[in-house]
């Protein structure tokens, strides 16, 4: 399974605004947004503008793509005297469509970098170049440390979840990582009661953990079963069967601690993001960071947890056989 957790982003850790500021200053302002992770087949750099114009709303401009783009700008990634220059695309073509808002959808322009192309290395330092190839602006730059894997300690293989007790989760602190996400989804089949159709497989992921600084989380096990209260519909015609549980670990670097700890936390490829106030950059506004993702999967729930689904007072009509 892949998780671009750069652009998720973060996931859990993000949040969305599609409110549209007028500037004061008639200047031009770069947003470039930026999150690198190692286990990523391809990164993403979002490369944008503040605009202003006396005559003309905000709400219009942010509409129309020549406003919104630099027509040549060109995206750098720096490692030692090594430069990788990434490649201008759509990224609705990568299957990244951006959410519908206040922004024009279409182009859906971003930078782009396969991670064969420039094989990033966990604890590595990299630089952000950005030129506008405008006369007179200058280069936009940031840097950033690769946040190192950080593992599940707990659970193992087995998870267990009971009403009365807490359910440990933890993990080892990886190499420049300072904020977690945990998520688990679930994983089950269902089909029509009596049809003889094959199970369709179906997933629903509770966000365990959002925005926490510590190594462990404690969690009552009724918990979890509420959230397959909610996230699973009761249907009398349908029968379901229990298959396992993944669980996943996002963690990200400094800035991403930073930028979520000034509430502005609407980060990726898909969104369509309010100017943030947080930034790293030399120019401009914006986020360069890093961050990982675990996935353990194929974690099996205990007897007493399964029996617990299939007959508890939570989730017993939800029919899991």
């Amino acid at each position: 399974m892949k998780y671009l957790i750069a652009f998720a982003v973060l996931i859990g850790i993000f949040s969305c605004d599609n409110t549209v500021d007028i500037l004061e200053e008639p200047r031009d302002i770069p947003i470039v947004y930026g999150i690198l992770s190692a286990t990523d087949t391809a990164h993403y750099i979002r490369v944008e503008r503040a605009f202003v114009e006396e005559n003309v709303s905000a709400f219009d401009l942010a509409q129309d793509p020549s406003q919104l783009y630099y027509e040549n700008a060109e995206v750098t990634l720096i490692k030692g005297s090594e430069r990788f220059v990434l490649e201008e695309i759509d990224a609705t073509n990568d299957g990244f469509p951006r959410q519908e808002g206040a922004f024009a959808q279409s182009p859906n322009t971003v930078f782009k970098i396969r991670n064969s192309d420039i094989n990033l290395v966990e604890g590595d330092s990299y630089s952000l170049e950005v030129n506008r190839n405008i006369e007179g602006l200058p280069l936009v730059t940031a840097t950033t440390n690769i946040v190192g894997a950080s593992t599940i300690r707990s659970p193992l293989t087995v998870l267990n979840f009971d009403n009365n007790i807490f359910t440990t989760f933890s993990w080892r602190e990886g190499e420049f990582s300072v904020v977690y996400d945990l998520f688990l989804d679930f994983r089950y089949r269902e089909r029509a009661i009596g049809s003889g159709d094959e199970f369709e497989p179906k997933v629903v992921q509770w966000e365990v953990a959002n925005n926490i600084q510590t190594t462990r989380i404690d969690i009552r096990g009724e918990q979890f079963f509420s959230f397959l209260s909610g996230a699973i519909p009761v249907n009398d015609n349908v029968e379901r069967v229990i298959e396992s549980v993944d669980l996943i670990l996002k963690s990200g670097g400094a800035e991403i601690q930073e930028f979520i700890r000034v509430g502005d936390a609407n980060l990726g490829i898909t969104s369509s993001q309010d100017i943030p106030t947080f930034s790293n950059l030399s120019e401009g506004r914006g986020i360069f960071s890093s961050l990982y993702s675990e996935v353990k999967d194929n974690v099996q729930l205990t007897n007493r947890t399964l029996d617990s689904i299939r007959m508890g007072s939570i989730t017993g009509d939800l029919n899991f056989n």
